[in-house]
This record gives structure tokens, sequence and C-alpha cells, in this order.
């Protein structure tokens, strides 16, 4: 790189381009944020759990919400939470009463077609 050119540079009070590879002295990159993963999205059963009391708000991830049988994805239930400790200071409002009772087939998670659900029959005509 000529010197002028440089010389131009520091007296804008820019830096030269950094050569591939090389990262200035005393700058340290940010740790990244994990991407928030799909709440439901699946390639496996073991991909899956099923929230049957309390579980995530996906509009709200700083609180719960009042869930019956819902399959979600298990690294989305592991982000929700570590994003919660990171990030959320607020109260959240009072849960809803809980639903009726998940029935057994509620409580077992499957991935169908990529989805995570449970393991009961899907509604005929579905």
């Amino acid at each position: 790189m000529r010197r002028e050119f440089v010389l131009v540079l520091l007296l804008l009070g820019c830096r030269p381009p950094e050569k591939p590879g090389e990262q200035g002295a005393g700058q340290a990159k940010a740790p990244e944020e994990a991407p928030r993963p799909a709440m439901q999205a699946c390639a496996a059963d073991s991909d899956c759990r099923v929230i049957s009391e309390i579980g995530p708000n996906p509009d709200d991830p700083c609180c719960d919400m009042t869930m019956a049988g819902v399959a979600v994805r298990k690294d989305y239930v592991n982000w929700h939470f570590k994003y919660r400790k990171q990030h959320c200071t607020k109260k959240c409002p009072p849960l809803m009463v809980p639903g009726p009772p998940t029935l057994a087939c509620g409580k077992e998670a499957r991935c169908k077609q990529g989805t995570c659900a449970n393991a009961c029959p899907d509604a005929p005509g579905s």
C-alpha cells in the first residue's frame, strides 16, 4: 500500500484495510448470539419434546404461557431459556388457569413430516 494513501487515511481518522486473517490490536470480536431455532422443525422424534403445562411463549421469549400437549423442538427450548437468562428482567403477567389434562398419546413427542407433533393419531381427513 502506498505511504501517501496510508497517511491520508490516518489523517482522516481511518485505518487502512486489514489483510485477510489479520485482526487489529486490542479488537476482540463480540461473541455472536445463537440464532433462534425454529420452534417445531425436526428430522427425528428425538428432536422433539412435549410441553404439557407451562412453556416458552414464542411471542414473548421473556415469559411463559400455559400449554397443553404442545410439541416443540428441544433446541428451541434450550435456546429460549438461555436467551431468557441473558436478556430478560421484566416481570411477566400471571399465567392462565391450565386447560384440560393432556391425553397419554399427547405426552409423547413425534416428528411428523418435519414438524414436531404428538403421538396422537391425526384427525380423519386432515
